[in-house]
């Protein structure tokens, strides 16, 4: 979308895309020790509220909406409230490269205030950061869905740091400054600790690894420069590029309050209501009736029911779902999301025993979403490589296909929304795949997809010895 105003004193009229936060170069160029999730949820919560840091001394949102920006579930309510106290007690101190010569070092802590109460995150920024924020001179302008790539804090916080650079130049590739390395350790938040006071730990850990990741999962091109004095590195700096085709993943949106063009919607949000009837609708979607839907909300939670909505959409895109009502209510009825979330994992301090058999559930969670992914690009590949002709064929079959009782309701929903349709589309992809890929996916096709995001053939070998056929998923 173009704004055709400015969001806030000092911002120029920018083209800014629907999952883009604005996030000022004083809260990246910090010093922290912020873990992957709690910088995520820190930038979601500064896109909720970005609009209205003038005007609102407060902002809510959704504990759903939250979790679901971040790609974890709120099983574990206090994974989330956790983090909420971590930022509250972190200490941000700010512009440590000292390159926003408009504003002098500062300190605060990230949020001012925070509480959960009836399914809504409530919390407030001081004033010097609200300050800060609303006069963003020199800013980044991060995507929420490419920031959910990275696993780790030190990839997501160098990522920042690279895009603010790009933003600054108008996204013409360039070299960074030089950072000194003890700078660059302070940017990490590591400068403490004893591992890193040997380089060689810094260019493996901190450098490397995560530009490794940068270049394979974001939008982005890194690689770095080393200034060195008596054969001692004592600055670096990075030459970056923005990659001329990236497509954004795919697997889940943000929610949509985070998306709207204007201020966030605030008029569901109250005591006690948790806005059931966009899930309501979202139930629809997938198939169920209006009773099968209200009942499926008054024994489920709004939580439960959007994560396990987004396991059968995944599912759908593949290919693998053909009777999605029937499919979405076995879900809801077993309860397809993974046990463990991304919240309860940073928490975990267990045995070697109990560390190793969560770390095989693990993989096997993680296989079976790289599965499903290839199985959806796969089918995405073949598609696209139809002529505009043989597109237009495909469709003609599927349509024919439809005819007779079985198939009446998904050709009226066609004749409504056409591919749109989460029914309809499911369906199609079930036909498209049996009529383009007649082969199962094998180890030699499989392993390079593995390895193009960001993973190690090797922590899937149990799995891979598997792979000879396509297992669909019980409908």
């Amino acid at each position: 979308m173009t704004l055709t105003k400015p969001i806030l004193p000092g911002i120029e009229v920018v083209k800014l895309e629907r999952h883009e936060v604005i996030k000022h170069s004083a809260a990246i160029h910090i010093s922290n020790t912020l873990t992957h999730t709690q910088r995520m949820v820190s930038n979601v919560l500064l896109k909720n509220a970005f609009r209205d840091l003038l005007s609102n001394d407060r902002h809510q949102l959704k504990v759903s909406a939250l979790a679901q920006a971040v790609d974890c579930n709120t099983r574990n309510i206090k994974g989330l409230k956790d983090i909420l106290s971590v930022l509250v007690t972190t200490k941000l101190e700010w512009n440590v490269l000292d390159k926003d010569k408009k504003n002098i070092w500062g300190v605060s802590s990230l949020l001012a205030y925070a509480e959960i109460k009836n399914g809504v995150c409530r919390y407030e920024y001081s004033r010097g950061l609200r300050n800060i924020f609303s006069n963003p001179n020199i800013y980044a302008r991060l995507n929420l869905l490419i920031q959910r790539q990275f696993k780790c804090g030190h990839s997501l916080a160098i990522w920042e740091y690279l895009m603010e650079f790009l933003c600054s130049k108008g996204f013409e590739a360039g070299h960074t400054d030089w950072i000194s390395v003890e700078a660059f350790k302070r940017l990490l938040g590591v400068q403490n600790e004893p591992l890193y006071k040997e380089f060689k730990y810094v260019s493996q850990r901190l450098i490397k690894a995560p530009l490794k990741k940068i270049n394979t999962l974001s939008d982005l091109n890194a690689e770095v420069k080393y200034e060195r004095k008596n054969r001692r590195v004592i600055a670096l700096r990075f030459k970056v590029s923005r990659k001329a085709t990236y497509k954004l993943p795919q697997d889940v949106d943000l929610p949509s309050v985070l998306l709207d063009d204007g201020p966030v919607d605030t008029s569901q949000i109250t005591e006690g209501h948790q806005g059931n009837g966009q899930v309501l609708d979202r139930l629809i979607s997938f198939g169920l009736t209006e009773k099968q839907a209200r009942k499926a909300i008054t024994t489920h939670d709004e939580c439960y029911i959007t994560e396990n909505l987004e396991i059968v959409e995944k599912n759908c895109r593949a290919g693998k779902v053909e009777k999605v009502p029937a499919y979405t209510m076995m879900a809801l009825k077993e309860d397809y999301r993974p046990n463990k979330t991304f919240l309860d994992k940073e928490k975990e301090v267990e045995t070697k025993e109990v560390k190793a058999k969560l770390e095989q559930q693990k993989r096997t969670v993680t296989f079976g979403k790289l599965k499903v992914e290839f199985e959806a690009k796969r089918l995405e590949s073949a598609l696209d490589a139809l002529s505009k002709q043989e597109r237009g064929t495909l469709e003609n079959e599927f349509l024919e296909s439809l005819k007779g009782s079985d198939g009446d309701v998904i050709l009226k929903s066609y004749n409504n929304k056409g591919l749109k349709s989460i029914v309809v589309k499911s369906v199609f992809n079930v036909f498209a795949k049996k009529k383009l890929i007649n082969t199962p996916i094998t180890q030699k096709e499989f392993k390079p997809f593995i390895k193009s995001r960001g993973y190690k053939i090797g922590e899937f070998t149990k799995e891979l010895k598997a792979i000879g056929g396509q297992t669909m998923l019980p409908l």
